[in-house]
């Protein structure tokens, strides 16, 4: 196997959860007589660090401070977070992968502590082996963790594949100098994902026949 071990963004990229972040952001605005947004237009303007896009939705942090935001958002979410499931496919992949000998992780900017839970109630702990993540709700850039990350698996960049939703993911995966394969119908559009020049698969099951 050119690979040895699989790095896997969270949200969006096993969790689908897109919909709940747009119908949260969306409840939030509504709440403040502001306009609210579309699938289309959340994809576009979704990026790291999140607070851009709270601005581009239409947040003014002099009216409302981002970290109020970042609260409301957060309890929102997580009382809702039962309506979400996991990408098609993307659990039997794990699976699979698993079954195959290769070491799986998550790195994400969720905070660490909910992925992990997260992650036992959808049956996954036995295959992902550990998670880094943020301590905090505002969700930054994953680029600083990465290394953190590495020290946990030990295992050699080349030798690792970092799959995500996001273009920051792809920057992640270029920080620690790994390869990376982006999987559309997440956070970001197909589009945005396609400008990085790296293979975008469209479903789990398009990674797995990569690998």
């Amino acid at each position: 196997m050119k690979y040895k071990h699989i790095i896997w963004d969270y949200n969006g990229t096993i969790l689908d959860d897109a919909q709940l972040v747009l119908d949260t952001l969306n409840h939030m605005l509504q709440k403040r007589d502001l306009p609210t947004c579309s699938m289309e237009k959340y994809r576009e303007i979704f990026d790291f660090p999140v607070i851009k896009c709270y601005s581009e939705v239409g947040f003014d942090f002099d009216k409302y401070p981002f970290a109020e935001l970042a609260d409301e958002f957060t309890h929102i979410y997580e009382e809702n977070f039962a309506s979400c499931g996991l990408r098609n496919g993307a659990a039997e992949v794990i699976a699979r992968l698993d079954a195959q000998g290769y070491q799986q992780s998550i790195l994400t900017a969720g905070r660490e502590k909910h992925i992990k839970k997260e992650i036992g109630f959808f049956g996954l702990g036995e295959y992902i082996k550990e998670v880094t993540g943020l301590h905090n709700n505002k969700a930054e850039s994953k680029v600083f963790l990465a290394e953190k990350h590495l020290n946990k698996i030990k295992v050699d960049p080349k030798y690792i594949l970092f799959i995500g939703d996001t273009t920051h993911d792809n920057e992640v995966a270029d920080a620690i100098g790994c390869d990376c394969v982006l999987l559309a119908g997440g956070h970001q559009s197909e589009e945005r994902l396609n400008s990085c020049n790296n293979k975008v698969a469209l479903t789990p099951e398009d990674i797995y026949n990569f690998l």
